[in-house]
């Protein structure tokens, strides 16, 4: 069963990379006073934190076939830079919300957790199988 999971998540990685990216920006960017008020027992930087390496998992899904430390450097770079550039965008008057730098440090460390675990997941998923040929 995981398997198949694994080899749907690679036969559709770019759609899901675009699809949480899209997610992290809608979420980053959702005007706050339109929310319900309640609170959930989990804090605000865990929740970045694992956003960010959902994140980065969906586009080392995409880079899957390239391993390089490279690879994954750009796409922490990259991923920071995307953080950085919504967190200054929340400081706007426009969405309601404030910059804080905090969350750019939760979003680096689920950066490097997500780009440190998803070889391991991948292992726990199995071995991608060629798909069949229907004669």
């Amino acid at each position: 069963m995981l398997q198949h999971i694994k080899n749907w998540w690679l036969d559709n990685s770019l759609f899901i990379a675009i699809a949480v990216s899209l997610g992290v920006l809608f979420l980053s960017l959702l005007n706050s006073s339109t929310l319900p008020k309640y609170t959930i027992g989990v804090s605000d930087k865990v929740l970045h934190s694992f956003a960010y390496m959902v994140l980065i998992w969906s586009w080392l899904g995409y880079f899957y076939e390239d391993k390089s430390l490279r690879t994954k450097l750009i796409l922490i770079i990259s991923l920071t830079i995307f953080g950085i550039i919504l967190e200054l965008l929340q400081g706007g008057s426009l969405f309601n919300r404030t910059t804080d730098w905090k969350d750019v440090v939760a979003n680096i460390i689920g950066l490097v957790l997500g780009a440190l675990t998803f070889d391991f997941l991948f292992k726990l998923l199995g071995k991608k199988q060629p798909k069949k040929s229907v004669k």
